[in-house]
């Protein structure tokens, strides 16, 4: 059988990587398990509904509005408008607005007439409209992204930066007592921005692994796996006064653990 190399030059078998995947990845959904904290910290549970309400309804649901009830409902109107154009008569062709009767005699005075002869001209107004969708398309993405999106995102970090920490300290402190790390103002801060810049490298890793061709989703689905493994326990690590380096150390030499405790994030992530 392979052997593969784990905890300070010790090998693992290929049948135990299985079975430490299989229990990482088991242990990362043990929901009943997130349910009793919840039931019995009135302090998480709070915070988690706050996560849920902030993630899931307001951020993901203005997204899912957005795309399916704001843009249809504008290409809608757009088409309505299209058909009162044209029981109006009226037809635009370069931004010029003509009678029906009039235009193909403007159409052959620019030279356009051939282009058009086969298509006609009704096809050219629909190919005019179709751009002007496009345009319509992309800048209410922008705006959308960018007046809403963004701030709605940085504010959401924010409060989640706070949120999580403090459901961490309450579940810590029920299964160990005391915390032990440290708890200063400059520590916390030195430690979510520390996350931060590791969550945002890992993004983009994420990305450029997922481009590479035949291997790229694969590596992809490991990298992520680690990193939320990686994120998850960090939180804990720290109330327990780890250093970084001990942080690291301790995430190599359990990595088959960490693999599949972050698997099913990464799944949810990717194709759900």
């Amino acid at each position: 059988m392979a052997r593969l190399l784990h905890k300070k030059g010790t090998v693992m078998m290929k049948d135990d990587v299985l079975q430490v995947f299989v229990s990482g990845f088991l242990g990362a959904v043990r929901i009943h398990r997130t349910l009793l904290f919840v039931v019995t910290s009135r302090v998480t549970a709070i915070r988690t509904i706050q996560c849920f309400t902030l993630n899931g309804v307001i951020f993901l649901g203005s997204i899912l509005v957005f795309d399916f009830l704001l843009k249809p409902g504008i290409f809608v109107l757009g088409g309505w408008m299209k058909l009162l154009h044209e029981d109006l008569g009226g037809v635009n062709v370069k931004g010029i607005e003509v009678e029906a009767q009039d235009a193909e005699a403007v159409l052959e005075a620019e030279g356009t007439l051939d282009a058009f002869s086969e298509a006609g001209i009704g096809n050219a107004f629909d190919e005019y409209f179709r751009v002007v969708e496009d345009g319509i398309d992309n800048l209410t993405s922008v705006i959308f992204t960018f007046a809403w999106l963004v701030p709605m995102y940085a504010l959401s970090f924010m409060l989640n930066t706070v949120w999580y920490r403090e459901i961490a300290e309450q579940v810590f402190q029920q299964e160990k007592g005391r915390l032990r790390g440290n708890e200063s103002v400059a520590a916390i801060l030195r430690d979510e921005i520390y996350r931060l810049l590791l969550m945002t490298w890992s993004t983009v890793l994420a990305f450029l692994l997922s481009l590479i061709p035949l291997v790229g989703t694969p590596l992809c689905l490991f990298y992520t796996s680690w990193i939320y493994a990686f994120y998850c326990f960090d939180y804990r690590w720290t109330m327990q006064g780890w250093s970084f380096q001990k942080r690291l150390v301790f995430f190599q030499e359990h990595w088959v653990y960490m693999l599949g405790f972050g698997m099913p994030r990464s799944i949810v992530t990717m194709w759900v």
